[in-house]
């Protein structure tokens, strides 16, 4: 689960350190510690919870293939009998008169 229960440190009311205090560095007199959410990054570093976003987004397909898909599941509902309604049906149709309009080349 990239979602995590850690440590966190402050020093003047600023986080500094999110995860395990490193052994080797000392800790200033001054920092207090409480828990946070954080997510694992691609980088296996810990961020505060509210990159997830950021991190989502990085890693979704293109919009525009993830419309293709979304195209193709409904073309694929409506061909095999499933009412999508005329806002659907009218959908698939621009769609597909853009597809033939501008073929892929082979």
């Amino acid at each position: 689960m990239l979602y995590k229960d850690v440590p966190c440190f402050y020093q003047n009311g600023m986080p500094i350190w999110c995860g395990e205090w490193p052994a080797d560095r000392p800790m200033p007199d001054d920092v207090t510690e409480t828990t946070c959410d954080a997510i694992l990054g691609p980088d296996d570093l810990l961020y505060h919870w509210a990159n997830y976003a950021d991190f989502r987004r990085a890693a979704y397909p293109l919009l525009g293939d993830q419309l293709d898909s979304l195209y193709k599941c409904l073309s694929y509902l409506s061909a095999n009998g499933i009412d999508l309604g005329p806002d659907g049906q009218t959908w698939i149709a621009q769609i597909h008169a853009i597809k033939d309009r501008y073929p892929k080349s082979s």
